[in-house]
């Protein structure tokens, strides 16, 4: 049995969910857009984007698995888990340096290279720190560490939207490496530092078979899981499309003076809102049940895509930021509790997992890949034309993501508890 973590060693434990989204939103967000635009040629822009964001993400599909089983499988005096976040923190640093360096210079290639190190180096540590949380944390107080994790992970991204807005639209964008470099390295020393790990179980080999069958999953076995994978798969391809192409979108159709700085003021006032939907979806779930909470987010969300796509001024897009924040959320708060609702099994649970995992990698790839390429195609026969196909292809794909959320069944139904009734 696991005993109990102080409010000291939560937070020690969780904390450094605020360095990691501080560190991929503004990579994600503002950075990696802004310094591909400059280094891409015009007619290639959204093709190299897409490359260097969906090869990253099939990376991390790769690297996730692999990493994590090395480290189930690792055995110190340092423990299973730090070892490995040391080394990939130290390289996904060094890499971040790379990166800021090539873009410095102009060079393309070099930049791709060093981002893909990043995301290996990252996913090594990542896989490793996230294993602490089920090291550590006892059944009783997931709900807690669960709360810590998802306010220190929006307060990251909010922190790095001001960041981003601060130092991206300046002339000395070296600045904001140092900013991320600066609050990862204390954020990272203080969980090290602060949490003593469980004793390690005797060391097994690691076999490269363990890391693919966590990949094969039986549809017909288990269809409300599967259904609530795809369903998240589509509702997570309009998240990624929105923000891996909104500064282009603000460049070229919204014709902002500042793309960064107006990029990072975009995320900032999305993160603040879904900060107070997500604290009011998360109470709510439980009573009116996870459907209508799913329901109601898809509906904001589209309704926030449609004004992004027929609103072209500055002040309607910070209102369409705020819809599509709020609704992100509320899906958001439910994310996790809908996939505890129908897990197939305790006896499967990581390999459920990686499923689970994959369903967010597999948006960003297609998001990136297909949104670059239908923005540089049509936008060269008719201006803005790729991005209006854009919007088009993200209606339909959020609209049947959540009307496919439908067909999972075993999920927590709304909670008639004042008639002590129960349905559907």
């Amino acid at each position: 049995m696991k005993s109990p973590l102080s409010p000291t060693r939560q937070f020690f434990l969780t904390n450094f969910w605020f360095a990691y989204n501080f560190h991929w939103s503004a990579l994600l967000v503002v950075v990696v857009q802004s310094q591909v635009y400059l280094l891409a040629p015009e007619a290639l822009r959204g093709r190299a984007l897409g490359l260097v964001l969906g090869g990253g993400a099939i990376l991390s599909m790769l690297a996730q698995p692999f990493f994590g089983g090395l480290s189930d499988h690792s055995h110190s005096r340092w423990g299973r888990r730090r070892p490995q976040m040391t080394l990939g923190i130290v390289i996904n640093l060094v890499a971040l340096y790379g990166l800021f360096s090539a873009a410095a210079h102009g060079r393309f290639i070099e930049y791709v290279a060093w981002y893909f190190l990043l995301i290996i180096a990252n996913n090594a540590m990542g896989s490793a720190y996230t294993a602490l949380v089920p090291d550590l944390v006892n059944e009783d107080q997931r709900g807690a560490v669960s709360s810590w994790i998802g306010f220190m992970s929006v307060l990251g991204t909010i922190a790095a939207a001001r960041a981003a807005n601060r130092f991206m639209g300046s002339d000395q964008p070296h600045v904001m490496m140092w900013v991320i470099v600066g609050v990862v390295g204390i954020f990272f020393l203080m969980t090290v530092f602060g949490l003593k790990e469980p004793p390690a179980p005797p060391a097994r080999p690691f076999h490269l078979k363990e890391m693919f069958s966590s990949f094969r999953f039986d549809f017909r076995a288990h269809p409300s899981f599967g259904w609530l994978c795809l369903s998240r798969m589509s509702i997570l391809f309009t998240f990624y499309t929105v923000m891996f192409f909104l500064e282009y979108f603000l460049r070229d159709v919204v014709h902002v003076a500042n793309p960064e700085r107006s990029t990072g003021l975009l995320l900032e006032i999305a993160s603040w809102a879904a900060l107070g939907s997500a604290v009011l979806a998360g109470f709510l779930s439980d009573r009116v049940g996870r459907r209508a909470i799913v329901y109601f987010a898809g509906t904001l969300m589209a309704v926030a895509a449609l004004m992004f796509a027929a609103q072209h001024s500055e002040i309607a897009i910070r209102w369409a930021a705020v819809v599509f924040g709020f609704g992100y959320g509320a899906f958001a708060a439910v994310d996790w509790a809908m996939v505890t609702d129908v897990l197939p099994g305790a006896d499967s649970y990581a390999k459920d997992m990686g499923i689970w995992t994959v369903s967010t990698i597999v948006p960003q790839i297609v998001s990136t890949l297909l949104g670059g390429w239908i923005i540089d195609h049509f936008n060269a026969r008719v201006p803005e034309l790729g991005y209006r196909i854009l919007h088009a292809i993200v209606m339909v794909v959020l609209i049947s993501g959540v009307l496919i959320i439908g067909k999972a069944r075993g999920l927590r139904p709304w909670q008639w508890t004042k008639a002590g009734k129960t349905q559907e």
